[in-house]
């Protein structure tokens, strides 16, 4: 029963690039295939090829925020900066949210 509550501990630098690149994959594919695949407007192509490339900018400012060393050298970091961004978190979840829906 301690070992379920012992705190796991992920080492985001294992993922955070690949993560970004698959990003940059998906706007680059939606932006020049989805008006031949999927028969819709240009303007629908550039809004979803928008949105990943927002939410990829607050998932780097997140990491940005919550780097290990940036909280234990720098200074001038607070811990209201982590509050102040989880309007973010909700922007991210907009985002994901809207290609959703409008791939539906």
């Amino acid at each position: 029963m301690q070992e379920a509550s012992k705190a796991v501990r992920i080492d985001a630098r294992t993922f955070q690039e690949d993560l970004s690149r698959l990003t940059d994959v998906m706007v680059d594919k939606v932006f020049r295939e989805g008006v031949g695949q999927c028969g819709w407007p240009q303007f629908v192509s550039e809004d979803i090829a928008m949105m990943p490339r927002y939410s990829r900018s607050i998932y780097n400012l997140l990491f940005y925020l919550n780097a290990d060393e940036r909280r234990k050298e720098d200074l001038d970091w607070r811990v209201h900066y982590d509050v102040s961004a989880m309007s973010l978190v909700r922007a991210l979840i907009d985002c994901l949210y809207n290609v959703t829906a409008i791939l539906q």
